[in-house]
């Protein structure tokens, strides 16, 4: 398996989160949403609108990590094969979790992170001066690309895309 495949995502109760919101703050969470064009059904809607004094949800999907740790709310997890070289080299620049299961002469993997986790290890990996193996490089540009897939194309607004000579993502900041 040389496809990373995405497993689980942050999901909220809409129902609780607007009942909640309509009783505290006195109107419902989801109306920013309807506002910007934005749906339930979003992966990035949640992280959208965390920051409860939102006015304008991309807003809070370019800064939530800056401003007020908002992508520390939504979690991610892919499913892949990883060899131990990459695990080891993994843990070691980035704050994603990893289970694995040891299959023939690989690791069935499940690598979870919060979205502040998978920016980072996007940007530790990917970095123009980052010196990492081409499969742990492999494994960060296919999560990225999954990343943007999801909606969260926002959160890398401040880098230039480009690839290597492996056809891995560099980042590259504006």
């Amino acid at each position: 398996m040389k496809e990373v495949l995405p497993l689980a995502h942050t999901k909220p109760d809409w129902d609780v989160f607007n009942i909640a919101s309509q009783e505290v703050l006195g109107r419902k969470i989801t109306r920013v949403l309807d506002e910007n064009h934005m749906t339930l059904d979003d992966f990035n809607s949640f992280v959208a609108v965390l920051d409860l004094q939102i006015v304008n949800p991309l807003q809070n999907l370019r800064e939530g990590f800056w401003t007020n740790r908002t992508w520390d709310h939504v979690s991610i997890s892919f499913v892949y094969t990883l060899d131990s070289d990459a695990i080891v080299e993994i843990c070691s620049v980035t704050d994603l979790k990893i289970i694995s299961f040891p299959v023939k002469k690989t690791n069935f993997s499940i690598i979870t992170g919060t979205l502040a986790d998978w920016f980072l290890a996007c940007i530790r990996v990917c970095s123009p001066d980052a010196v990492k193996s081409n499969d742990t490089h492999d494994f960060i540009t296919q999560c990225h690309t999954w990343l943007e897939k999801l909606g969260y194309q926002e959160i890398f607004n401040d880098f230039d895309r480009s690839t290597n000579d492996y056809n891995n993502l560099i980042l590259r900041r504006k």
